[in-house]
């Protein structure tokens, strides 16, 4: 099953590393852009929106700290998308563009939640220790949708 965590890792970093090395290439266009959104210190906003995105693809493609870049990223597509995807309607009209934008984060959200449970290595103090990875279910023999349906409460 360790295929399946490298595969998620990899694919989950693209859209981060292609908008971060445009971020890179165009900084004062993008420090405009965040001033124009009115998020306080844009100079300071744009180099931790850099290291979350960059950084965090270098720690995902590696496989090193999983866990701890899901959460970041969760972390960065709510509190990004409202501010700068939050205008979905606009006189009366769906503004297409950004109504795009909004479902391509959830669907990011989603696919991170996913590698998340597939990767299994989220620290005990976080709440999911006791919850089998699927490589220790398909160890043990039993179905995967059965064992993650029963939860760690039902098991001792």
């Amino acid at each position: 099953m360790q295929y399946l965590t490298t595969i998620a890792c990899v694919f989950s970093t693209g859209v981060w590393v292609f908008v971060g090395l445009y971020k890179l290439t165009h900084r004062k266009k993008m420090i405009e852009v965040i001033r124009a959104h009115h998020i306080p210190l844009p100079e300071a906003a744009y180099w931790l929106s850099m290291t979350v995105e960059l950084g965090g693809a270098c720690f995902m493609l590696f496989q090193q700290a999983i866990w701890a870049v899901v959460l970041a990223w969760l972390v960065f597509l709510c509190i990004a998308t409202p501010i700068f995807h939050g205008a979905v309607v606009r006189d009366r009209t769906i503004d297409y563009h950004q109504l795009v934008h909004v479902g391509k984060n959830f669907s990011i959200a989603g696919g991170l939640i996913a590698l998340l449970i597939i990767d299994g290595t989220l620290p005990q103090y976080l709440g999911w220790a006791e919850t089998p990875s699927r490589a220790a279910i398909a160890s043990t023999g039993a179905k995967p949708s059965a064992a993650l349906a029963q939860g760690p409460s039902s098991r001792e």
